[in-house]
């Protein structure tokens, strides 16, 4: 509540930030992320491994109208009038009727036999097992695993979701996803779908036989099963067209500016000659969002995570251990990594405050030199730049950055990170040479 009661942001702000983070937005999936439209395409997605595209590419299928239009209205609608042919078969039953008794012929057989208990019935069988339900069934199928693999890689949802927040602008991606999965569970807990067979896989021919089946449903069946074909052969390619379209922004104004001001720092570094030569998605598992070198430097950019050295190493944790509190660390914003040949490290610790308050801005130094202290031990080969607070908007900026930690905003980032680059670089001269 705090961030809407004191927000340094008017609407122009807001818009400015997301615009210029939606180049880089394609790698935010954290859970606390909603949808946003933009229409600007992603570039840079050659970066990511077969895994994070694939990752992407799944989240993105499940947030499309298609998929909620499908689960919500298409497929029940179907399942209520499911397609289906039937035939009738000729049984002969003893001592019990099933179907329409065949009159004539019982009279015949049972002369013949002098067996009263004998009927001769004609029996109407219904046949679901057809190629458009075949279909339908492996797009709900689909769906739900898509889902449950998401699931598995860590992402959690509660049990307790609303359905009616779907469609949202305010929703959460992952409550979203989660309402497709309970929804698309429950269909296929219906019992015709017994008397379907599954389908492995999709195809063309399977598509044009749904798209002709009688009915406008199934013509939508046949238009999602397509959507899923494109997404699950070339998620790449799916994944610069939906960018077109949507993209995950964070619902927090103050995480946006984390964000951002990440992307700005990457952006700042690409501009000084650094190479990005790793890129995760923020949200996955990975320690580091991304990888940089330059000569023989290396960057490792950590968002929200710990380096081990900084987790094995804390003076607080420690002491609070030491009296049983059993509390977990506490994580700077941003921590970025210095290593020169290998093995020589500095570090620099990012803390971002959306505000422009002088009292906020000093709660943030005052927390940015606690992790100076808590930290102390792998900062210790940091002498100068291991610390930067970057608020909204600091009036009398001060062009010297010349203490073991700095104050920047906004509009100063790039000199900053600029001058930053240069502290280190004077400081690791020792360990080139």
């Amino acid at each position: 509540m705090l961030e809407f009661q004191n927000d340094c942001w008017n609407d122009s702000d807001h818009a400015r930030i997301i615009n210029y983070s939606s180049k880089e937005l394609w790698r935010f999936i954290q859970r606390f992320g909603t949808v946003h439209n933009q229409q600007q395409v992603v570039e840079n997605l050659t970066g990511l491994n077969a895994n994070q595209i694939q990752t992407l590419s799944n989240i993105h299928f499940l947030l499309t109208k298609e998929v909620s239009n499908f689960i919500s209205i298409i497929a029940p609608n179907i399942i209520k009038r499911l397609s289906k042919t039937s035939y009738t078969k000729v049984k002969t039953e003893k001592g019990k009727i099933k179907g329409t008794v065949n009159w004539p012929r019982t009279a015949l057989i049972q002369t013949v036999t002098r067996d009263p208990s004998i009927f001769v019935c004609k029996q109407n069988t219904n046949i679901f097992d057809l190629i458009q339900n075949k279909v339908l069934l492996y797009c709900i199928k689909y769906i739900y695993q898509t889902g449950q693999l998401l699931l598995s890689k860590g992402f959690k949802t509660s049990e307790n979701s609303s359905l009616e927040l779907v469609g949202s602008d305010n929703v959460k991606w992952l409550t979203q996803i989660q309402d497709i999965i309970l929804k698309s569970q429950g269909l296929l807990k219906k019992p015709l779908f017994r008397e379907i067979s599954d389908l492995h896989d999709i195809n063309e021919k399977l598509i044009q036989s749904t798209k002709l089946s009688r009915g406008e449903n199934y013509y939508k069946v046949a238009q999602l099963s397509e959507l899923i074909m494109r997404q699950k052969n070339n998620p790449l390619k799916f994944l610069y067209e939906r960018f077109s379209k949507q993209i995950l922004r964070p619902l927090s104004k103050d995480t946006l500016y984390e964000i951002a001001v990440l992307f700005r720092v990457i952006e700042c570094l690409k501009g000084n000659g650094w190479k990005e030569t790793d890129v995760s998605l923020i949200g996955e598992k990975q320690d580091t969002i991304s990888i940089l070198s330059k000569g023989n430097f290396k960057i490792r950019i950590f968002y929200q995570k710990l380096p081990n050295e900084f987790a094995q190493n804390s003076v607080y944790m420690n002491l609070m251990n030491d009296y049983n509190l059993g509390i977990q660390n506490r994580r700077p914003d941003i921590i970025l990594e210095w290593i020169v040949k290998e093995k020589t490290k500095k570090y620099t610790i990012i803390e971002v405050k959306r505000s422009k308050n002088k009292g906020y801005i000093t709660d943030g130094l005052y927390k940015l030199l606690g992790y100076t202290k808590d930290f102390q031990l792998p900062l210790e080969n940091t002498k100068k730049g291991m610390g930067i607070l970057v608020a909204w908007q600091i009036n009398d900026f001060p062009k010297a950055v010349e203490n073991e930690v700095s104050l920047s905003d906004w509009d100063n980032l790039v000199y900053s990170i600029f001058k930053l680059e240069e502290q280190i670089f004077t400081h690791f001269n020792n360990a080139i040479y």
